[in-house]
């Protein structure tokens, strides 16, 4: 950075800076890093950081203009992210690495992107996202995805790029066992509840991370209540897996507290329930049936992810 403030005076203070608090105010809260990142993929279409020189020395003229690309592209992703995705803030966004390839593949096209292509993009981003791609070293990633932009089948060889670490892009219920915090899967399910229109159990409002309102946010939700598992000495790592998270209004989870799935789903309607994968056979709502709910609750949102993946990528995956 201190690099781009010496070659491009202000850039910082008048650029990024102003930039990065215009992306926070919708929710975004992107780094330094990532914008330098995007800024550099589209001025040298590469991501290392190490050929700056090249950009400075050969470039420099052009920094406003890169700039000015790179911020289009970045808008043009998040409107993708919300519109497309479903994704309404950087909190559902495990890695920004992930995001990329995006906004080069946004600039290289000039945003101009057919239902295919949107497709495409989905499809690759959401897998890239499931199967951990940008979780280790990106830039490697980054670059090989650039050169498959470059390509004559820019999205096939982007599938192409994630097939090579995977035997299918089948997902199976172990797959997304884990805790909610670290789980790669996370975005995934939001995104999918969102596809499925899925509404805030009590107050029937879409679920929408650019919801107004404090009470209106969205959050979290054990639907098990952790200080109950915990009081029926459940593994924490049960506890608080993905399969256990809802997502509700603040006020909802916040009425709902400590009250047991047994007593309080019998009030929500069925619709509600199966849009954000509840299983609604009441005996699963015991706290005797913990595991088993979680179990079944995993294979209802594998099955739909599957489904989800098969749709939006049939004209990518490799048979």
């Amino acid at each position: 950075m201190a690099r781009l403030a010496f070659n491009w005076p202000g850039a910082l203070n008048d650029e990024f800076k102003i930039a990065l608090t215009e992306y926070e105010k919708i929710s975004f809260d992107f780094s330094p890093s990532f914008l330098m990142r995007c800024f550099v993929v589209i001025g040298t279409d590469q991501s290392s950081f190490k050929t700056l020189d090249t950009l400075w020395n050969e470039r420099k003229n052009n920094l406003p203009s890169i700039w000015e690309k790179t911020k289009k592209s970045i808008s043009t992703t998040i409107n993708f992210l919300k519109n497309n995705v479903g994704i309404g803030s950087s909190d559902f966004i495990p890695s920004t690495n992930a995001l990329v390839p995006i906004v080069y593949y946004v600039n290289k096209f000039n945003s101009k992107l057919d239902d295919d292509s949107i497709n495409g993009i989905l499809f690759w981003y959401l897998a890239a996202t499931g199967l951990g791609r940008f979780t280790g070293g990106a830039e490697a990633q980054i670059d090989n995805d650039i050169k498959a932009i470059n390509s004559e089948a820019p999205i096939q060889n982007l599938v192409k790029n994630l097939r090579r670490s995977v035997a299918s892009f089948e997902f199976t219920p172990e797959m997304i066992a884990g805790e909610y915090r670290t789980n790669k899967f996370m975005p995934l399910l939001f995104s999918l509840c969102r596809k499925k229109e899925a509404k805030d159990w009590f107050n029937g409002i879409n679920l929408n991370t650019g919801n107004h309102g404090s009470e209106n946010q969205i959050e979290l939700h054990h639907i098990f209540p952790k200080a109950i598992l915990k009081e029926a000495e459940i593994e924490t790592e049960l506890v608080d897996d993905l399969a256990n998270i809802a997502f509700l209004s603040s006020k909802a989870n916040k009425e709902i507290s400590k009250t047991l799935p047994s007593k309080y789903l019998k009030k929500i309607e069925t619709d509600r329930l199966k849009k954000q994968f509840i299983p609604i056979y009441e005996e699963l709502w015991e706290i005797t049936r913990f595991k088993d709910f979680l179990q079944e609750r995993r294979k209802l949102i594998i099955k739909e992810l599957n489904i989800y993946f098969a749709e939006i990528g049939k004209s990518f995956i490799e048979n």
